[in-house]
Formats: C-alpha cells, sequence, structure tokens
C-alpha cells in the first residue's frame, strides 16, 4: 500500500454527455481540497487515499456548516481495491445488486433492472430482478434468468425493486419492494405506499415462491402511537438472521413527521419467511437521511453499510457509513465510520473525458452489497449512476476486500 496520499489533479477534459457547468465546477473547487472541511476529515480523508492503491480524486466533499460527527476511515474501506465491471447491460439500466456464494460453487448476482428506454424513472413502473451467475466473484457475470418479473399494471407486485439475497438453512430468501396500489394501503394523502415482499427457493436459479403474492411481508403498525403508523415507504430492505431471530431491516420514516429525517427500522420474526412485526423503535442514530444498507456479520459485531445521502455524517456526500453494534436494533453513530469513497477514488485508469452522467450529482456507489465468504466480508458490489466507461446505461461495478 501507498504511504502518501495521492495530489489532487484537476479535471480538464471537456466531458458532453454530462453537463459542461457540473465538471466546470469540480475543476475549480479541486484547488481547495485542502480545507474541505475540517482537519480532522482532511487527515481522515488523507489516511483513506495512503491505504487505497491507484486512488483516483472525484468530486469534492462539499463543506458543512460544522465538522461531521464520522471522520473515521473503516477497515472495510482502505480494504476495496478496484476490480471493474460486474454487470453492464447496453438495453437495461442496472442498478441493485445483491451477491451470495451458491452451493454449486458460483456467485449469484441479483440486480434490479428495467429497459432503458424509461430512463430513471423505470424503476418506478417496470423494474425486474435479473440473476446473474459467475464462476468466480470476480466475473464474468452471465444472464441467467428474470427471478421476479414486473407486472406494471398490477396494484402489488408491479415494479420489483431492491433485491436482497440470503440463505437461511437451505432455504434461498430474497427480499424487494413494490409499489402497494391496492386502496387499502393509502396511508398517507395522495402517496403510494413502498412496502417489502419475499421469494423463497431451495436453489439460487429458482424456481421461485413468492410469499408476498397477495400483499406485502408486513405492515406499519396500525397503533397510532406507534412510530410507523402511517409511514408510506418501507424500502432498501436487508436480511440478518441473529440469536435465533430473524431481522429485517428497512428505510423507514417517511409520513407526517414522527421523524425529522429518514431512518432505519427493523422488523422481527421467530422464522425466516414469518410473520414478522415492526420494532418500537427505529435502530440507527442518523441526522439526515441514510439509505441502501446491506448488514452483515463479521468478528462477532452486526454491520449495516448505508450510504450518507448528503454528507451529514461523514462530510462526503454520498459517501459510506459502516454502523457496529453489538446488539441488533440500537447502532449508536459514535460507533460509526466512513464505509466507502466514491466510484473514481478506487477505479483505476478512468478516463474522465469519457464518463457519462445518468443520475445524481456525485460518483456515488448506490445500493451497494457485500460477498461474505467464510464469515467475511470479501467483495463489494455497487452501482452508480455515473458510467465510468460512457456507456448509456448504468452498470454494476465490483471491488475485492483485502481484509487481513
Amino acid at each position: 500500500m501507498k504511504r502518501q496520499p495521492l495530489a489532487r489533479e484537476q479535471i480538464t477534459a471537456k466531458i458532453t454527455t454530462p453537463s459542461k457547468q457540473y465538471f466546470e465546477i469540480m475543476k475549480k473547487t479541486s484547488a481547495i481540497l485542502s480545507i474541505i472541511i475540517a482537519v480532522s476529515l482532511v487527515c481522515a480523508t488523507a489516511q483513506a487515499q495512503s491505504a487505497v492503491t491507484n486512488v483516483r480524486n472525484s468530486t469534492p466533499p462539499q463543506v458543512p456548516k460544522r465538522p461531521p460527527p464520522v471522520t473515521r476511515i473503516s477497515a472495510l474501506a482502505k480494504a476495496m481495491e478496484w476490480v471493474g465491471v460486474a454487470v453492464s447491460e447496453p438495453d437495461y439500466y442496472v442498478w441493485c445488486t445483491s451477491p451470495i456464494a451458491g452451493t454449486d460453487g458460483r456467485i449469484h448476482l441479483y440486480c434490479s433492472r428495467w429497459p432503458k428506454i424509461y430512463k430513471m424513472a423505470g424503476w418506478r413502473t417496470h423494474c425486474e430482478i435479473a440473476h446473474y451467475v459467475g464462476d468466480q466473484p470476480e466475473g464474468p457475470f452471465k444472464f441467467h434468468d428474470v427471478a421476479v418479473p414486473a407486472q406494471p399494471d398490477a396494484l402489488w407486485n408491479n415494479t420489483i425493486h431492491n433485491p436482497a439475497i440470503e440463505r437461511v438453512g437451505d432455504k434461498y430468501l430474497l427480499l424487494y419492494i413494490s409499489f402497494d396500489r391496492r386502496p387499502s394501503a393509502f396511508l398517507a394523502a395522495g402517496k403510494t405506499p413502498n412496502y417489502i415482499g419475499m421469494c423463497v427457493a431451495d436453489s439460487p436459479d429458482g424456481p421461485w415462491r413468492n410469499l408476498t403474492a397477495d400483499h406485502p411481508l408486513f405492515m406499519p403498525s396500525s397503533d397510532t402511537n406507534h412510530w410507523s403508523y402511517g409511514d408510506w415507504q418501507c424500502t432498501n430492505p436487508t436480511f440478518l438472521a441473529y440469536g435465533g431471530k430473524y431481522y429485517i431491516y428497512f428505510h423507514g420514516g417517511k409520513h407526517n413527521g414522527r421523524i425529522s429525517s429518514y431512518a432505519y427500522a427493523y422488523a422481527v420474526a421467530d422464522k425466516p419467511e414469518g410473520p414478522y412485526r415492526i420494532g418500537d423503535h427505529w435502530c440507527t442514530e442518523n441526522q439526515a437521511k441514510i439509505e441502501d444498507a446491506t448488514a452483515f456479520i463479521w468478528d462477532n459485531k452486526i454491520y449495516l453499510l448505508t450510504d450518507d445521502n448528503y454528507g451529514t455524517h461523514t462530510g462526503i456526500p454520498g459517501a459510506g457509513l459502516l454502523w457496529r453494534s453489538d446488539t441488533p436494533t440500537n447502532f449508536a453513530l459514535a460507533d460509526a465510520e466512513i464505509g466507502f469513497l466514491y466510484s473514481t477514488n478506487y477505479a483505476r485508469n478512468v478516463d474522465l473525458s469519457k464518463v457519462r452522467k445518468l443520475y445524481g450529482r456525485d460518483f456515488k456507489f448506490e445500493r451497494p452489497g457485500i460477498l461474505m465468504l467464510a464469515g467475511k466480508p470479501t467483495y463489494f458490489y455497487g452501482a452508480s449512476g455515473f458510467n465510468l466507461h460512457g456507456g448509456e446505461t448504468p452498470e454494476s461495478y465490483v471491488m475485492k476486500l483485502n481484509l487481513k
């Protein structure tokens, strides 16, 4: 590993697809990167860059009004080594990527995808869960089948998004979200709720039996005193088996003023298939929006890896936030670390003149997934709103985790 942080490089190439103004701002701000936020964050960023091979600088973080509460760089972020593209489809937008090792010795990826003619908004109407298979964690991955198809006109199980795969015993569980357009589901005036569904199979190749063919896996509480009452967005699910219980973490709190921002909450069950009950409190001590969690156990600690959407916690909009806890229902901000940086902080030999902006403002990873092998995080997968190779659709990328 290199011990000296790489020098900041100005972006001088003209990029036609992203806005010229966007990259002009990047160029102008690169000169003041040394005073990005506060001395603590500068030191932390330098530490991370010195630990990552072939770091390429990207969009500078926005300067918050005060130093962020999370400045430590996690071992996970330091261990990331760029590999390249995991899944790329010229005719589809590829987004969420959830990996798992099958008993067949292959690596299986479950991605949300939709036809590119619908652009980014297509996830709301025509998204399906596609299944890709590779012989190695680094790929190449080939399309295998559609695990859960879209049904755009259905009241429930219409667009299928946010896949999360998990193996429990001899069963494979596949979580997803969909819009609930049933008349009984309208808990907030003028809003169409997003809730969670689950499919189960004996093999990662399916066939998948939908346990939630008629209704979501669980619903917000009908108790007007419960924090989830009236919540119309339970999304971004991830699964954890711990202590004989089964937890589904989800992105909640979207209702009329009960929570100041999105937070992660949980539902718990005695069996993997449920029934699930939403917990009495949310479980992350976040100060602003977070999303896209993936849960795993490592060295006897429970982790949630989320996006820090606005950079409120890390000072880096769209960076990763790695939450650590000894219990499955409380994740304190004091124990969190920076979970990952931008895609261009890791990508080798990326010609920024070829980058195509498709969604968002920053070179952030979207809906990251962690591949666990032998009880250890070994590979990181994530999509991006920026196609680093100039393609017309978002891709999913893969990085190796060189953890000791």
